[in-house]
């Protein structure tokens, strides 16, 4: 009888990956990703530290999973608003849009992203796999005005995605500090009208 039970309560790697993922969301979002060590993530997760152990090679290997993850759903969404989209101008909007939507609807994640990315300024080996993985999604979403653009050059394209993305990176973190959704609203209409009149004159390229 103790051995079926046991076998009824097993879950499996990847349901463990799953659940420690979102244990760190939690923790990192609370506490912060200084306070986020495995023995707490474990603990959220309801699961013993051998666990984490078991599933992921330390800490770093974990955020590391959970930052693809975070930018896998951020791949999906960017993909799905720019779908269809006849023009830049559009697909901007559009993006900014659906974009603006998650962070207000999932503050967390946006302050688990932004603490993923302070950590990898202060570890080499995390920062080091990381940084592929931020510069991964800025190519995503060059690859997604591209087509859109087709008389702008390569680093025109990646210029605009580098002005677009940080834009509303700065957005994110005045909502986070101050929750004032509606003059955040206002400033983004602005940035997406700003981003849309650079969509009209490209800027200059230096190669």
């Amino acid at each position: 009888m103790p051995q079926a039970r046991r076998q009824q309560t097993a879950i499996s790697r990847q349901e463990k990956v799953e659940r420690l993922q979102v244990a760190a969301i939690s923790v990192i979002a609370r506490n912060g990703v200084t306070q986020a060590s495995t023995r707490a993530i474990a603990s959220e997760a309801g699961l013993n530290l051998a666990t984490v152990h078991y599933a992921f090679d330390g800490k770093d290997d974990l955020l590391t999973s959970l930052l693809e993850r975070l930018l896998k759903d951020s791949r999906h969404l960017v993909t799905t608003a720019a779908q269809d989209c006849k023009s830049a101008q559009d697909a901007i909007a559009r993006v900014a849009q659906a974009y603006w939507q998650h962070v207000t609807q999932n503050p967390d994640l946006q302050r688990v992203n932004f603490e993923l990315g302070l950590y990898a300024m202060t570890n080499t080996e995390y920062g080091e796999r990381s940084k592929l993985q931020f510069s991964a999604f800025h190519e995503h979403v060059a690859s997604l005005l591209q087509p859109l653009l087709p008389h702008w050059t390569n680093e025109q394209v990646a210029v605009l995605t580098l002005a677009s993305i940080s834009s509303l990176e700065g957005l994110v973190i005045q909502y986070l500090m101050t929750r004032n959704q509606a003059i955040c609203e206002q400033a983004l209409a602005l940035n997406v009208k700003a981003l849309q009149l650079l969509c009209e004159n490209p800027p200059r390229s230096d190669t």
